[in-house]
């Protein structure tokens, strides 16, 4: 196994060793899923959509975590996304209005105008404090982009505003909207999806969105082919 998926796999058990007496106790629920709150907390992100057949297995999965959860948050079909980057986070009270989405647009495009398409695999579901993730291992291309764009956008005096510095290639597939009724069932089930593999492909296209935290409402601003 390369290093990078050595890195990853290290980081996915870490998440989940860490997390487990949290879960077990409940989690920690995203109050403000289904208020207004929600579709304030916007920002600018790259991302990538999944294929057709990935949100299908997932949905085989998450229809077998309802089961014992069904009030929880799972995302529907079309809102699952990796987060290739962010380049605004999403946080309460910003409007589009206030970047300067030409220059931004044009600065992303001079970031990828190299930046090659990327494998991504996604296998297996781990529980957080606050969410179900489905892990994801790419290439070191995605690596490589990613580095580029905080380059490129450090020398427009643009720089990118990440929570944290993106290093997974995970997707979140549900959160949880009140305290887990059943968590040892349910993070037994998270459990018995540690393993299985939901896709596997090769990421040529990357869409720049203004979107909500949940990537419910999402605004496609511009798309981008890698090489």
């Amino acid at each position: 196994m390369e290093q990078l998926q050595v890195e990853l796999a290290a980081r996915y058990q870490a998440i989940a060793e860490e997390n487990r007496e949290l879960v077990l106790a409940g989690g920690h629920p995203d109050l403000h899923i289904d208020d207004d709150l929600q579709k304030q907390r916007v920002g600018l992100t790259l991302v990538a959509p999944l294929p057709v057949h990935w949100t299908r297995n997932i949905g085989f999965a998450l229809a077998k975590l309802k089961d014992f959860e069904p009030d929880q948050y799972y995302y529907p079909a079309n809102d699952l996304h990796l987060t290739v980057i962010d380049l605004v986070a999403g946080k309460v009270n910003q409007q589009l209005t206030d970047f300067p989405i030409e220059k931004i647009k044009a600065t992303l495009a001079k970031s990828l105008a190299q930046a090659k398409a990327f494998d991504w695999e996604l296998k297996g579901l781990v529980a957080t404090d606050g969410a179900v993730i489905a892990c994801g291992y790419y290439s070191a291309e995605l690596m490589a982009l990613r580095e580029q764009v905080r380059k490129t956008f450090d020398q427009a005096g643009m720089p990118v505003r990440e929570h944290r510095p993106a290093f997974t290639a995970h997707v979140t597939v549900a959160r949880y909207r009140e305290l887990l009724s059943e968590p040892d069932a349910f993070l037994g089930m998270v459990d018995n999806f540690r393993n299985i593999g939901f896709g596997e492909t090769k990421v040529q296209t990357v869409n720049l969105v203004w979107h909500d935290w949940y990537n419910h409402h999402q605004e496609v601003l511009a798309t981008y082919h890698l090489k």
